[in-house]
């Protein structure tokens, strides 16, 4: 499993990984943090060519740590998923403009008015008008006894 994280300074790839592949594994003295500030345990580094399936053009070299912290995973920097081409250079702040005929027709200044009572649905200036049903259809999540459940992330509003 590869886990894209833009918090991330560096890769990092689980151990089993590397063993199972018969990857040779350099010695490092580097340490790293995890987000909740503890440290993780580092057994190396490696370096590696990546090219992605559906970007063969592109292909990128990448540092990446190796920890036994990690199971069956690889974790990816913000710097290497730019690399590959998966977030723009300028994540976070990549802006797309609107090219809607629907627009150009108005003014600037009506526009956010035009767009919110075109789509109420998403946008609003309360929660108010939102029930407690997804506006998609019904989704069934189905866990796996086979693999265990670790959280990931917790956010805090």
């Amino acid at each position: 499993m590869v886990t894209c994280d833009t918090g991330a300074t560096v890769s990092v790839i689980s151990l089993d990984i590397i063993q199972r592949y018969q990857l040779h594994v350099q010695d490092t003295s580097e340490h790293l943090l995890m987000g909740d500030g503890n440290p993780m345990t580092i057994t190396g580094r490696i370096f590696l060519t990546v090219k992605l399936p559906r970007k063969q053009d592109r292909s990128t070299s990448i540092k990446a740590l190796v920890s036994p912290a990690l199971h069956e995973e690889i974790l990816w920097s913000l710097k290497d998923q730019i690399s590959l081409g998966l977030l723009p250079e300028n994540f976070p702040n990549h802006v797309k403009v609107c090219t809607s005929s629907i627009l150009k027709e108005r003014d600037s200044s009506s526009d956010f008015e035009f767009l919110k009572s075109e789509f109420s649905n998403v946008f609003s200036d309360n929660l108010s008008n939102l029930s407690n049903k997804s506006l998609g259809r019904e989704t069934t999540i189905h866990l796996r006894n086979d693999v265990p459940i670790r959280q990931r992330q917790a956010t805090v509003t």
